[in-house]
């Protein structure tokens, strides 16, 4: 039986949608913290990309998926 080739001609979409939201936020503590200590930071504590004061961290929603929080 002699070898047979086939060429297989598929096609289809890919529909992709990227939307990011960065947010990032940053806190500086002011005296420093030890390892082993419990520190709880309030949202407002925390200042934004722009300087401005933060109220609330934003709820992730489905088509972004993080945010950065920088503790320094």
């Amino acid at each position: 039986m002699a070898l047979q080739l086939m060429k297989i001609n598929i096609s289809g979409t890919v529909a992709v949608e990227v939307d990011p939201v960065l947010d990032q936020f940053f806190y500086v503590t002011a005296t420093p913290v030890a390892p082993e200590d419990t520190v709880t930071i309030a949202a407002t504590d925390f200042f934004g990309n722009d300087g401005g004061t933060v109220t609330a961290f934003p709820e992730l929603n489905e088509g972004n998926s993080y945010v950065e929080v920088y503790i320094n």
